[in-house]
């Protein structure tokens, strides 16, 4: 799932859809394969065809099953269950939910090229998950906040998070109870001494992202009848992988608990404040355990620590050099200065963000920053932001640098309030001044009135 915040999308082009057509073939494969799948015992409560489906095929917006649909859809020949509306509508921004008409909705992208029915139905089940989590445990999610602060470029979490991945993988391919719950229980060991310096933002974020992304790609994985190659896949996590991490660790933990705690998933259902981890350390401590030659092994380990401290060093040299190039982009550039009145997140896309220093986060695809004296809304292209205090996002931006620009800005000035506009850009803010100094277009904000 694209884990979008806040999105302001242009609807896609595209020929308007006319009553009574038909619903193409792929189409109808993946509902048919999502029908399917909805059959089988998922989840405790989880009936995917109460959930509507918002389907993008690249050229009109398909709602299947949507008790109300808005203005704008129309009806198709031979499915009384299905209305079509050409383009991209507003609401459908990624492999996500959205509210569509007034009812949660899960929303579907085109999926890669080569992808069959079966796994597109999977990405659906997946996000038809979502809205079952957002309605039924509100709790499952992350907090973003946290993501910002989470210790990437730690090189010992970071072996700790490779050695406890590993170690859930080779849980999974071990076919003795004994010599699996060894694993696993050495994996829940690794995950213990991890946490206890990884304060408890990071822990949260680890633990609730699982419920969230992990849960729902368990799910997932389960619908499609994945095998633990495909669900748990070899992967070398990447220093700022965490969130990646999340979408593995769920079907790792969840397949873990299929074999040692009949009836978990029940038991999370009723009691949602458990966690993943949790849960299988005590199925385990009913478990025995012992078994001579247990876990990675001296060298696997030592290796790990090396590569680890390799990795996280390197990936600080990384998001310098990010930083740098951004920077250093030839064309027009926009520089809002909020330095005496900060300008603070309302929307940005954290699959899409890199915090290049203590202070600088770059947005490569979306952010939207306001105050109460206007706002700026970046879309499709990069912003590099500079914090006004301690987090590098949440306590506001002191500057803000769009680089790159191809065309010259255009800057209009009505009533008090200046509207500076470029490829992807819109910043509207009252009794800013405008300056240019070479391509350079600078929008000062002035301070808060009093």
């Amino acid at each position: 799932m694209a884990l979008v915040l806040a999105l302001c999308v242009v609807v896609a082009r595209a020929a308007p859809a006319q009553g009574g057509m038909r619903p193409s073939p792929a189409l109808l494969a993946l509902l048919a394969e999502f029908d399917r799948m909805a059959a089988l015992p998922l989840w405790p409560g989880f009936e995917p065809r109460r959930t509507p489906l918002a389907i993008y095929d690249g050229t009109h917006t398909w709602l299947v099953r949507h008790p109300s649909p808005p203005d704008g859809y129309l009806p198709v020949r031979g499915r009384s269950d299905i209305v079509v509306a050409g383009g991209r509508q507003a609401e459908v921004t990624s492999n996500s939910s959205a509210t569509i008409g007034g009812v949660p909705t899960a929303t579907v992208m085109p999926s890669p090229p080569g992808s069959d029915a079966r796994h597109r139905a999977g990405v659906a089940i997946h996000e038809a998950f979502h809205v079952f989590q957002r309605a039924r445990h509100q709790a499952w999610q992350a907090n973003e906040v946290d993501f910002f602060t989470y210790p990437h470029t730690d090189a010992a979490n970071l072996a700790g998070r490779r050695r406890e991945y590993a170690l859930l993988r080779l849980a999974l391919a071990t076919r003795d109870s004994a010599g699996a719950a060894c694993h696993a229980f050495i994996a829940l060991l690794e995950r213990d001494t991890r946490y206890r310096t990884l304060g408890a933002a990071g822990v949260a974020y680890e633990r609730l992202g699982e419920l969230n992304e992990g849960l729902a790609t368990y799910v997932q994985m389960r619908a499609i009848g994945a095998p633990d190659a495909e669900a748990v896949p070899d992967s070398t996590l990447p220093p700022d992988g965490v969130r990646a991490q999340l979408y593995l660790g769920g079907p790792a933990w969840g397949r873990l608990l299929d074999r040692f705690a009949r009836g978990w998933r029940d038991t999370l259902e009723r009691r949602d404040s458990l966690t993943l981890d949790g849960l299988l350390m005590r199925a385990l401590l009913r478990t025995s355990t012992e078994r001579p030659n247990c876990g990675l092994g001296a060298a696997r380990w030592a290796a790990i620590d090396s590569a680890a401290a390799r990795d996280a060093a390197g990936l600080v040299r990384s998001l310098a050099a990010d930083g740098e190039r951004f920077l250093a982009r030839a064309g027009w550039r926009i520089v809002i200065d909020a330095s005496r009145s900060p300008i603070f997140p309302a929307g940005f896309d954290p699959l899409n963000v890199r915090r290049v220093s203590e202070r600088n986060v770059l947005h490569t695809r979306f952010v939207e920053l306001a105050n109460g004296q206007g706002r700026l809304h970046v879309v499709g292209r990069g912003a590099l932001t500079e914090s006004a205090g301690a987090h590098p996002m949440f306590s506001g931006a002191r500057t803000v640098t769009i680089a790159g620009l191809d065309a010259e800005p255009v800057v209009r000035d009505s009533a008090g309030t200046t509207l500076v506009t470029a490829d992807g850009v819109t910043a509207r803010f009252a009794r800013a001044t405008v300056a240019r100094e070479g391509q350079v277009v600078r929008v000062t904000l002035a301070p808060p009135s009093p």
